[in-house]
């Protein structure tokens, strides 16, 4: 029988667990998000049932106001975390996304007054209301966090890191442009660290968006616009 290690630390003992919440995020000992998206999902669930019933006594236009504090504020907290981006179709769905996706497309109908058994395609749906998929607002939330990090030094260990790490010393093209090389990892859950994601989340975006002079509200703006026209699922 495998016991939990023990630390003694001046009169206190601190025992292992295999999980740990922090500041609304659910942390497992395998480095692992399941957990804390089965979490995530069970209340959001709860959210829509709230916000269904919402729908019977205040217009659309309010109601979308509140599901984005209802529901998407919640899905975008720490997203970057744990969130994962798909850069085309052909990239492999993660299961864990895809129950928030679920959860999200639930939150549309909604608004919209739509049933499932009316067979609306949800991606042209999400696309003709300009409402972001999951993989989209993952997309943005770490293209953001990564440029934060490189301008206002946000994360200070990570930025570090990439910057050691990552960065040419001399002055070659890719550093000219802001280009990062991906940290090399060992373990495979290394892959889905936010270094890791935010290198190749930056260097996917087009060298105007790199552009470290432009202000925070015309590159959020300009952004959302290539993220829509880059047809990123």
């Amino acid at each position: 029988r495998k016991f939990p290690l023990s630390v003694k630390v001046g009169n206190s003992h601190i025992s292992e667990v295999n999980e740990q919440k922090l500041l609304g995020v659910t942390f497992t000992s395998d480095l692992k998000w399941k957990r804390h998206i089965e979490i995530l999902t069970e209340k959001l669930r709860h959210r829509i049932y709230l916000l269904r019933h919402l729908s019977c006594f205040i217009p659309h236009t309010a109601l979308k106001i509140v599901s984005e504090g209802l529901v998407v504020s919640y899905i975008r907290y720490c997203l970057p975390l744990f969130g994962w981006i798909r850069h085309s179709d052909l990239d492999p769905k993660r299961p864990d996304q895809e129950k928030l996706q679920v959860i999200h497309n639930h939150m549309i109908r909604t608004l919209f007054s739509i049933n499932i058994m009316d067979k609306v395609n949800m991606t042209k749906l999400r696309s003709a209301k300009e409402i972001p998929s999951i993989n989209q607002m993952t997309f943005q939330s770490i293209a953001m966090e990564m440029r934060k990090s490189i301008l206002h030094n946000t994360l200070p260990q990570t930025s570090s890191s990439i910057r050691e790490n990552c960065c040419p010393d001399s002055r070659t093209r890719s550093h000219t442009q802001s280009l990062f090389r991906p940290p090399k990892y060992r373990l495979c859950s290394s892959s889905s660290s936010f270094a890791s994601k935010a290198t190749s989340t930056w260097n996917k975006l087009p060298s105007e968006l790199r552009c470290l002079n432009l202000s925070d509200s015309i590159f959020k703006r300009n952004l959302k616009a290539w993220i829509k026209s880059s047809k990123c699922p």
